[in-house]
């Protein structure tokens, strides 16, 4: 169980709001956060002290706790082993997390088109290895969304979304 809620205060531009209680996702102590491009929403997600990643989404007049939690657990809590991103024209979400695997299918992914989230799915990247750091950016022009990734080998690579699946990769370091 996750008894612990975080705490949360919205701006308005100029001020915060009153503080408030968010959904009920743990107690983060790292986390990760993107806002729709087309929809009054917000999705945040982070690693809480037990080591399980969870999440949670802004429908615009509440949070509540992602329908997935917990998402995995990671063997570290420090490490960005997540990442939440847009797509700029479809607006649609990507979450991606390292699922604990060190095989080559270790991240997994899901994707929210504002009414409905996907399967979760895994991404078969060209090294293998728990991911223990990632980023993901979305192009402003198109749908596209770079994942670059670390392993726990410091190995480095990068994987693109096209809008609708991982494809292109790209080995950045692979001796660490």
């Amino acid at each position: 169980a996750l008894p612990i809620s975080l705490q949360i205060a919205n701006w308005d531009g100029s001020e915060f709001d009153p503080e408030g209680t968010a959904a009920n996702v743990g107690s983060w102590r790292i986390m990760q956060g993107a806002e729709s491009p087309t929809r009054n929403e917000k999705i945040v997600i982070g690693v809480e002290t037990g080591n399980r990643i969870t999440g949670m989404i802004w429908d615009g007049s509440s949070w509540s706790a992602l329908p997935m939690n917990n998402l995995a657990t990671v063997s570290q809590t420090f490490w960005w082993s997540f990442d939440v991103q847009y797509e700029s024209q479809s607006g649609d979400a990507m979450l991606v997390w390292s699922n604990g695997s060190t095989g080559s299918a270790g991240i997994s992914y899901a994707t929210w088109d504002g009414s409905s989230w996907s399967a979760v799915q895994t991404i078969t990247t060209p090294l293998s290895g728990e991911v223990k750091q990632r980023q993901i950016a979305s192009d402003p022009n198109s749908d596209d969304i770079i994942l670059v990734a670390k392993n726990g080998s410091s190995q480095d690579y990068a994987l693109v979304w096209d809008g609708s699946a991982w494809g292109t990769s790209q080995i950045l370091d692979s001796g660490g």
